[in-house]
């Protein structure tokens, strides 16, 4: 008797599971054959999301059937260049270089590079979508308009003034270049990444980069240079394999942890001023990563010690400058920091403290701000 249930529970699960199954994927195929694989792949987090799927199809129907459209050239790193005194920045207008007519051929050729990007995950996060091109499209008696950012591949759409979807994510095979080349032949200046002026400050800040990476590894203690080259992490990802090696190495040189510890701030504090590295803006402004990653070693070694030891090998020596300033970025670090030990310190040291931080961290007003929290007169 259990088994004849059983059976005939089977049986009705099949007749409706594999037909509901097949259903499912055959109306989502049915809804996206004619788009592009990328544009499948974008809407495969949301198969069961109908209306996503109708909102994608309708953004891209847009963008193929464009007959009439507008393409502007912006400028996301307006304000940025406006503090550097670039004049020419000042005279821009809502961060818009200008824009460019497009009908016909044109408006399809502008439609399909703005197409491509469609695919994958899409990039959702704030600071690194820089849209430096978009596209109004006029279909249907609605405005369409679409921003494009080619640093994250994302793309924002907006119907009728208002958000209708984001998209983007296709990283393979999509470039500015014949957006640019649109803008260009239309007189239409391009964003500042665009411009030789960019690529050679790319230049000088490339060569600045390893300049440092090359000062810093000559003022590193001894016995650490032999093995730095072959174990340094350009993005500041130190297995514990390496740190025990870059540990033991130092070890043997400072027996003594006050020595270790010391040594190891005076190297944190080499350089005369704070090295700016990767900016999310690329365009010299303070703002992004305070330091190249591959310095983030040594506060993963000074991490080693507990309060009471580290403590110690601070109060015990007069600290020389570049321990001090080793201090300060120690203190400041924004992965990491002991605010109630900073706070704890003799109020001749944290003089010392806020001193130093003002030269080292000059014109970064939120390390200043933090300095003074914690070593200022409170």
């Amino acid at each position: 008797m259990q088994s004849s249930v059983r059976s005939a529970f089977i049986n009705i699960f099949l007749l409706f599971a594999i037909p509901a199954i097949l259903l499912k994927f055959t109306l989502f195929d049915l809804l996206t054959f004619d788009l592009t694989k990328g544009e499948r792949d974008a809407l495969q987090f949301s198969k069961d999301n109908l209306s996503h799927i109708f909102a994608l199809r309708e953004a891209v129907s847009v963008l193929s059937e464009a007959k009439s459209a507008i393409l502007y050239s912006l400028e996301p790193d307006a304000d940025v260049l406006k503090k550097r005194h670039i004049q020419k920045y000042h005279a821009l207008k809502d961060n818009k270089w200008g824009e460019v007519a497009l009908s016909g051929e044109k408006a399809q050729i502008a439609g399909k590079e703005f197409r491509k990007t469609i695919g994958g995950m899409v990039m959702t996060c704030v600071d690194c979508y820089q849209p430096r091109h978009a596209l109004r499209v006029f279909h249907g008696g609605h405005v369409y308009d679409y921003k494009l950012c080619y640093s994250c591949f994302r793309l924002d759409v907006e119907k009728d003034g208002e958000f209708f979807l984001i998209l983007g994510g296709n990283m393979d095979g999509a470039t500015p270049d014949i957006l640019n080349r649109i803008l260009k032949d239309a007189g239409v200046p391009l964003a500042y990444i665009y411009t030789d002026e960019y690529k050679q400050w790319i230049e000088e800040r490339d060569l600045q980069i390893e300049r440092e990476k090359e000062r810093w590894i000559s003022e590193a203690p001894s016995s650490l240079k032999p093995i730095l080259e072959r174990n340094l992490s350009d993005n500041g990802d130190y297995k514990e394999e390496q740190l025990s090696s870059f540990y033991q190495a130092l070890e043997r040189q400072y027996p003594d942890s006050g020595d270790m510890i010391r040594e190891l701030l005076e190297w944190h504090g080499s350089g005369e001023h704070l090295f700016l590295t990767e900016t999310y803006e690329v365009t010299g402004d303070n703002a992004g990563f305070e330091m190249p990653r591959y310095q983030e070693l040594v506060p993963e070694m000074l991490r080693h010690f507990n309060d009471e030891v580290f403590l110690k090998a601070v109060l015990e020596e007069k600290l020389n400058e570049p321990q001090i300033r080793g201090l300060v970025r120690w203190y400041l670090d924004d992965s990491w920091s002991d605010e109630d030990q900073a706070k704890s310190l003799p109020r001749s040291l944290k003089n010392e403290l806020i001193q130093s931080s003002a030269k080292f961290f000059d014109g970064l007003s939120y390390k200043l701000q933090k300095a003074d929290e914690l070593f200022g007169h409170h």
